[in-house]
């Protein structure tokens, strides 16, 4: 999906409960949407240039991350921590890696199995050995 509005582009959005995330002139953001009164209100987004190509959610467990592709052939991981003070106190999303892979265009977000199916999935193939 592709917005335009006046001066921005978004070429990607993606969301999680009401939290949204969504690459935006240049850069990416991090939104929360507000039911109550109705807003979009931006928790951080990526201070940096970033051309991106793709962009989505990566859970584990607790952890909240943002994972961008972008033109340079890079994955790159970011985060929110809004009580760290490199994040500024919240506004800049702090990069957890950088991966060079080559071209991406699509993430696709798939659920991990829960921990005893991956220990019998791990027991069944320790089985063939």
């Amino acid at each position: 999906m592709t917005v335009c509005d006046r001066s921005w582009l978004i070429a990607e959005i993606g969301t999680v409960k009401n939290f949204i995330l969504c690459d935006i002139h240049k850069s990416i953001y991090l939104i929360i949407w507000n039911e109550q009164g109705a807003q979009l209100n931006i928790l951080a987004k990526d201070f940096g240039s970033l051309d991106c190509f793709a962009t989505e959610f990566l859970i584990d467990g607790n952890t909240l991350s943002l994972v961008v592709s972008d033109e340079q052939k890079n994955i790159q991981v970011f985060y929110y921590a809004p009580k760290m003070l490199e994040s500024w106190k919240g506004p800049k999303l702090l990069s957890r890696a950088k991966f060079h892979v080559g071209a991406i265009s699509k993430f696709l977000r798939l659920q991990m199995l829960p921990s005893t199916s991956v220990m019998k999935c791990s027991a069944w193939m320790n089985s063939w050995e």
